[in-house]
């Protein structure tokens, strides 16, 4: 009989028991859960095969989505030209129902993205960021479908306008405007928080090159929002400042150069992202099935043999 083999220094990652000097088939005396569970890790490798496909999925939607949404010109031309010629519809009915489309796949893809674990053991210090992630996805649908709609359907209402000020710092919004642009920060909002969610997950996956584009995505996409709210506010101070007109250009043309560079980290993510789990799919069906096969083995070396009977007895 050979001895079972003891770990060195290990927590367990279900209650943070010490289980140095334990063998790797036991439990912890802890909490019950065994010890290569801990051993393995949380990575994505280990984790249920179809949990990390519904990761993925989500993870294509929200890439393919977004390449819709901001090439959505390339479609659109085809499609115009389609409707024009049977004389269905506007262009306007055209543009809300393509948006409403694009956008309503983009986040169903990130929802599917920050699906729980059911099996993760341990603290799992994604949770906060999923959680702000979910709670913000509801009410984001609701905006961006009103602003896709109300386009079209409350178009009257929509072109009155909200001033601000009098004189030379008097400014005009319509509420058109007013709701495209707080579409739009909701949109980004929810954006930065699935980049941030992406980083913290990214440490599940043996890959520097992934956390390192986490970080430089959600960082780059914090930046541009800075620059917008400095954008705003110098615009309305340019009423009463005037040289704060300039501060706006500024920021301005700051926000565009960051967006292009933020464009090509966002779906270099994406991409990244997708490939990753990809091999921790395969990785994963090669270990499940590597357990079933040594299960059947175990199951098979510890059945009895059968039990035959002598002449004697038979007869």
């Amino acid at each position: 009989m050979s001895t079972p083999t003891a770990i060195p220094s290990l927590r367990c990652l279900s209650c943070g028991y010490d289980l140095a000097g334990l063998p790797e088939s036991g439990h912890c005396p802890e909490c019950g859960t065994p010890i290569a569970r801990s051993l393995r890790g949380n990575l994505f490798r280990y984790a249920s095969p179809g949990y990390v496909r519904t990761l993925r999925g989500g993870a294509t939607l929200a890439l393919v989505a977004s390449l819709i949404y901001i090439f959505d010109w390339v479609p659109k031309i085809p499609l115009a030209m389609i409707f024009a010629a049977l004389q269905i519809g506007s262009m306007s009915v055209l543009d809300a129902f393509f948006d409403i489309a694009t956008l309503a796949t983009m986040l169903f893809g990130w929802w599917m993205l920050s699906t729980p674990d059911p099996a993760f053991v341990g603290v799992d210090s994604a949770r906060d960021w999923r959680v702000r992630l979910r709670v913000l996805l509801p009410f984001a649908s609701a905006v961006i479908l009103f602003n896709a709609v109300a386009g079209s359907v409350f178009r009257g209402v929509l072109s009155g306008t909200v001033t601000i000020g009098s004189g030379g710092a008097m400014m005009s919004f319509s509420y058109a405007e007013m709701l495209s642009w707080i579409s739009r920060f909701v949109h980004a909002i929810v954006i930065y928080c699935g980049l941030r969610y992406i980083h913290v997950i990214s440490m599940r996956f043996p890959s520097l090159k992934l956390r390192n584009a986490s970080s430089n995505a959600y960082a780059t996409l914090g930046m541009i929002i800075t620059l917008l709210v400095l954008v705003v506010g110098c615009g309305i101070g340019g009423r009463f400042v005037g040289w704060l007109v300039a501060g706006a250009v500024f920021f301005a043309a700051c926000a565009g150069i960051a967006l292009i560079v933020w464009l090509f980290q966002y779906f270099g993510l994406l991409g990244r992202l997708r490939s990753e789990l990809t091999r921790a799919i395969i990785t994963a069906e090669a270990i499940a099935q590597a357990e079933h096969r040594l299960a059947a083995q175990v199951t098979e070396a510890i059945q009895p043999p059968p039990i035959t009977q002598s002449g004697s007895e038979a007869s």
